[in-house]
């Protein structure tokens, strides 16, 4: 069993909170490196870089509004600049930084993979 199949299993449990031992590393590893806060269990909020390829034709607003489980957009990085005009379209190339809890994070993860 990997640790992302333990921490399924966790949160098929009952838990409210879950951190693998990877992704808390992760988060101790970046306060340090970039003077990140790592991110309480009381607010669980995470913001994420990732490729927003799978979103690429769509406006901001318009991604941001097939999120049923309440992930945002913040912002896209093109070129070394951050765009946060949420008529600002998606293209091949562009990171997005998205906002939510774990569990936000999780299914925007699994729902842009799998589109």
């Amino acid at each position: 069993m990997t640790d992302e199949d333990k921490v399924r299993t966790a949160f098929s449990g009952g838990a409210d909170y879950v951190l693998s031992i990877q992704q808390a590393t992760a988060r101790l590893l970046a306060r340090e490196v970039y003077g990140e806060d790592v991110v309480s269990p009381v607010s669980q909020i995470r913001l994420i870089r990732t490729d927003a390829a799978p979103l690429a034709g769509r406006s901001i607003d318009e991604a941001n509004e097939g999120s049923e489980t309440g992930w945002v957009i913040v912002a896209l990085e093109r070129d070394g600049e951050y765009r946060t005009d949420e008529t600002t379209a998606i293209r091949e190339g562009d990171t997005a930084l998205v906002a939510g809890t774990d569990a936000m994070i999780r299914e925007f993860e699994e729902g842009t993979i799998a589109s």
